[in-house]
């Protein structure tokens, strides 16, 4: 009897070897990268967030929720009592920007979840502690141009808006900046230190009588946006018992008024030598920037050198108390920034 011929490429009985053309192997790649951006885009429960909203954050969880229809992923990397670290990016994202931020209580960020130097929210510290944190975040219109706050940093995640270097990692991280600075270090001991002696100085001015105030009047800026045309006049006529002349009308007024108060650190000369900042942020370039510094050194605990600028030119603290104990007074706190004192 004749051998049958075995068919070409079979080798054993009971196994064969299944080759896919390559057009389908393209197919399915294409279709597993569909589903993940489909993924990364939507995310189910994801809150649409329209006016100022607090949210409870746990360390190294992503919050998603939603700004003008973009789907914003932002995590708490970690945490304290006196501060805490954050990173956003807007999805989908495979490899893009994403900024990062320190806040310290009582303080915000005007911060782009797109990478740009165009802000879509503002981010309010509320409080903090060991792997949590509470924000206040509001929605900003990309039409005003806020600027994004110098202090966020803007980086390249390695993939959907997660950074390795620095998820879950300590002070082993390679790269250092330090926020407010254009200064990044690489990993020593020394920068350690430059680091741990920056958030001493925050800390530290923050706890100043000025940093205090700084903060209430951040605070007292953040309910802004809860402020119209009516409820202003209304305010007004309240406590002038007249309404406001047209140099001092809503339209007038609320585009210089400021939406908040930042604060950040550079190095001076030395490790342990910090000049903060507390900037203010507002739709018009006139009355955003620095409006506060002062000089820390950290070995001594010493404060020097607090100067009033930008929007605070000529003023002092008890100038600036006196504002904001006439402000705080008003009922309706949503319009206190914009109601100014005679005296």
């Amino acid at each position: 009897m004749q051998k049958q011929k075995q068919p070409f490429g079979h080798h054993h009985p009971g196994t064969h070897k299944i080759q896919l053309p390559v057009g389908k192997i393209a197919a399915i790649v294409v279709v597993v990268l569909i589903a993940a951006l489909a993924y990364y885009s939507f995310q189910p429960g994801a809150q649409a967030i329209t006016s100022a909203t607090t949210l409870s954050l746990q360390a190294n969880r992503t919050t998603h929720f939603m700004i003008d229809g973009n789907t914003i992923a932002l995590r708490l990397q970690s945490a304290s009592s006196s501060g805490a670290t954050f990173y956003a990016s807007r999805l989908p994202v495979l490899y893009g920007p994403e900024s990062v931020f320190t806040l310290y209580s009582g303080f915000g960020a005007n911060v782009s979840s797109a990478g740009t130097s165009v802000a879509d929210f503002n981010i309010r510290l509320a409080s903090s502690g060991a792997g949590s944190a509470s924000v206040t975040v509001t929605p900003l219109a990309g039409g005003l141009g806020i600027p994004a706050s110098s202090s966020v940093t803007v980086t390249n995640p390695v993939i959907f808006g997660s950074n390795s270097q620095t998820a879950g990692n300590g002070p082993s991280t390679t790269v250092t900046t330090i926020p407010g600075s254009t200064t990044t270090l690489a990993t020593t001991t020394s920068v350690d230190q430059a680091a741990a002696n920056q958030q001493q100085a925050l800390a530290k001015a923050n706890s100043t009588t000025v940093g205090v105030l700084l903060s209430n009047l951040n605070v007292l800026f953040g309910k802004d946006t809860g402020c119209n045309s009516n409820s202003y006049n209304a305010t007004y006529a309240l406590y002038y018992h007249t309404l406001p002349p047209a140099p001092n009308s809503f339209a007038n007024v609320s585009p210089t008024t400021p939406t908040g108060i930042t604060v950040s650190a550079s190095q001076l000369g030395s490790v342990t030598d910090f000049r903060v900042t507390y900037s203010t942020v507002s739709p018009s370039s006139m009355t955003s920037g620095p409006a506060v510094t002062m000089d820390v050194n950290t070995a001594s605990g010493a404060i020097t050198n607090v100067t009033y600028k930008g929007l605070y030119t000529g003023m002092s603290y008890s100038t600036l108390n006196h504002i904001y104990a006439f402000q705080s007074a008003i009922t309706n706190q949503a319009c206190a920034a914009f109601i100014a004192p005679t005296s």
